[in-house]
């Protein structure tokens, strides 16, 4: 399945592209066995068009699933940057689902904060699209 969608994505991405996946919990990773966002980034870097960079991190465990709209809305500072993304540096956040569009905004938000430009975001599956946060 990650091949296929990484083909997908490679068709719709530009050439050059630094992606960058937000990784999931380790809850989640612990039960799947693997971190679908950064395998897929992995994958869509395979075809040697764009790279992936794993510039995020989680802070803590605190997972979104399970979370009211108000609660996941109000969700701040569970990811940090680390020094691989330098100021001005162009990168594209992954994502594998949108929900709010919470976690795709404190994600772009340490990025801005290490002085990278989030240039795009590009996510498998929107659960609602007409819940999304706009920004």
């Amino acid at each position: 399945m990650i091949r296929s969608l990484a083909v997908r994505l490679n068709a719709i991405i530009p050439t050059e592209t630094l992606l960058v996946p937000i990784p999931t919990t380790h809850r989640r990773r612990r039960l799947r066995g693997l971190d679908g966002c950064i395998e897929l980034a992995r994958a869509v870097a395979g075809f040697g068009e764009t790279e992936w960079l794993p510039a995020l991190r989680r802070r803590g465990s605190d997972a979104q699933r399970g979370r009211t709209r108000t609660l996941r809305l109000a969700a701040r500072g569970r990811f940090v940057c680390s020094e691989i993304l330098h100021p001005g540096m162009r990168v594209a956040l992954l994502d594998d689902v949108c929900t709010t569009g919470a976690t795709l905004r404190d994600c772009a938000s340490v990025v801005r904060a290490a002085g990278a430009i989030v240039a795009s975001t590009y996510v498998v599956a929107v659960a609602d699209p007409g819940r999304l946060v706009q920004s």
